[in-house]
């Protein structure tokens, strides 16, 4: 009988160890190969993923799959955030962006790409983030609960990007400028902000805030990369594409806080709730077992 046991890990990246024979008659992929997969029913903590073969991205072998993991998950989150509160395509060239939880794996990634747009960022994150976020040069950064560098940016901003979804939502939507966009990223990855109700309750009290801020406004935008992934799954292949070349050419570097085995991720989840990591955590089920590096390796993020 199968197990019904839930898997977590949405994103993962390794190499091929057995393909099904209608894959070996195509001879699209070959056992050995590295490839990216998002599982949007999980399934990505483990040592072995069965995955369909049109669900499978090949990846270059010059990469490492640490950082592929995060462009799957944090950095594609970021994009089409990015790309959703642009106007008519228009690069976000001396726009002022705001980006709450800056100190967050997709805030982070946020930072990054809105400044390779040439935006003038400022970043809103957790005392504890500080030294990480600032080294990446923002325009300006406040701690989250600095009501005073709040009031100093009604109505300046161009675009928010909203790293949780509704956290500071009733704030930012007060900072934007007539004709910005609030854009909210969704569930890209497991929520370490769940409140004491629980992963339901936090979830639905997110999505009463922002169909509260779009009363407020027209111009606010929700990003789920399941989602997305769901209603097209090429769209969001060619965005991973193009930011694993952007890697690949050195635009970027993903902050991986910490690499974990299988078996310390139920712990770490408590670690991320309080706060512990600034950056990705990133699960390597095979680095912990001492096996040869031609071993498969599947490595997830959360």
């Amino acid at each position: 009988m199968r197990s019904s046991a839930f898997s977590g890990g949405f994103e993962v990246v390794g190499r091929i160890v057995r393909l099904g024979i209608n894959v070996r008659r195509e001879k699209r992929f070959q056992v050995g190969s590295l490839v990216a997969a998002l599982l949007k029913n999980g399934g990505g903590h483990a040592k072995y993923a069965r995955v369909h073969r049109d669900d499978l991205i090949s990846v270059p072998d010059s990469l490492p799959p640490e950082s592929i993991v995060c462009i799957m998950s944090s950095y594609a989150t970021a994009y089409h955030a990015i790309e959703n509160g642009k106007k008519k395509g228009v690069p976000l060239t001396g726009a002022t962006v705001l980006i709450t939880d800056a100190g967050s794996p997709v805030g982070l990634a946020c930072v990054e790409l809105a400044q390779l747009e040439g935006a003038k960022v400022v970043a809103v994150s957790h005392r504890k983030y500080k030294t990480e976020v600032c080294s990446m040069n923002v325009r300006k950064w406040f701690q989250t609960d600095d009501k005073k560098s709040w009031d100093l940016i009604l109505g300046k901003i161009h675009v928010v990007i909203e790293t949780r979804g509704y956290q500071h939502i009733d704030a930012s939507s007060k900072s934007m400028h007539p004709d910005g966009v609030i854009v909210c990223t969704m569930n890209t990855t497991m929520d370490s902000t769940v409140d004491n109700d629980g992963y339901l309750s936090s979830l639905l009290k997110s999505q009463w805030k922002i169909i509260k801020a779009r009363c407020k406004s027209e111009q606010v935008i929700s990003i789920d990369l399941l989602d997305l992934y769901a209603k097209d799954r090429q769209m969001y292949e060619k965005s991973v594409t193009y930011l694993l070349l952007r890697l690949q050419s050195g635009d970027f570097n993903p902050l991986i806080s910490d690499r974990l085995s299988l078996d310390s991720v139920p712990l770490s989840f408590k670690s991320t709730a309080r706060g512990k990591y600034c950056g990705n955590v990133v699960c390597t089920p095979w680095a912990f077992d001492d096996l040869p590096e031609k071993t498969l390796a599947t490595k997830a993020s959360f």
